[in-house]
């Protein structure tokens, strides 16, 4: 049996708005059972998609930040990341911006890595990032934080971060994503990384 598409049922509802994130409820009918169910998702004011950065130097430096995240509840490893300001501001220049941002590196050279978002978690998620590669990073100056930003900038050479990733030392989703999203890039067949 092929798998049905459900029928959404009037528009969605804004369940709580907050400063960056909204939470939202959607009714649907189930094709199956015809019965109509609830679904509630977390998604992000005015829809804007952000930007998850693979950044390495030109010495094979992996360029990550430290920082608590709430969900998870401790200080996690990940790669540099943000929305954009405006809604035409492209992924290749959130990746620009907010790398030197978090971390005082620029890149000589931005990929991104898909023409599509990907999905963080499609099940209960209405949103999705666009994975960039940033090569031939270069410390231009220091972090430049938000208030709510509390964040360590960290290098680790390429082999020891994919070690990392392997003995589950980065746990996070899209960190991991991108980074064999980026290895091809690299010039490593991740069959044999």
């Amino acid at each position: 049996m092929a798998v049905r598409r459900w029928e959404k049922i009037g528009k969605t509802e804004v369940v709580t708005d907050t400063k960056y994130k909204q939470f939202t409820r959607d009714r649907w009918v189930n094709p199956k059972t015809g019965n109509t169910e609830e679904y509630f998702f977390l998604g992000t004011k005015n829809n804007k998609t952000p930007t998850i950065i693979f950044a390495i130097t030109s010495d094979d430096q992996v360029i990550a930040i430290k920082q608590f995240r709430h969900g998870a509840e401790e200080v996690l490893i990940e790669t540099p990341g943000g929305n954009p300001k405006t809604s035409d501001e492209l992924p290749e220049m959130v990746a620009l911006r907010e790398l030197e941002e978090e971390t005082g590196f620029r890149p000589g050279e931005i990929i991104l890595l898909g023409s599509e978002p990907m999905w963080f978690e499609p099940c209960s998620y209405k949103v999705g990032f666009y994975p960039v590669l940033a090569k031939d990073c270069k410390k231009v100056g220091d972090q430049e934080l938000d208030e709510t930003e509390d964040m360590e900038c960290v290098l680790i050479p390429l082999d020891e971060w994919l070690d990392m990733i392997r003995l589950g030392a980065i746990r996070d989703s899209k960190t991991i994503t991108v980074t064999f999203l980026a290895l091809p890039h690299l010039g490593i067949n991740i069959n044999t990384a």
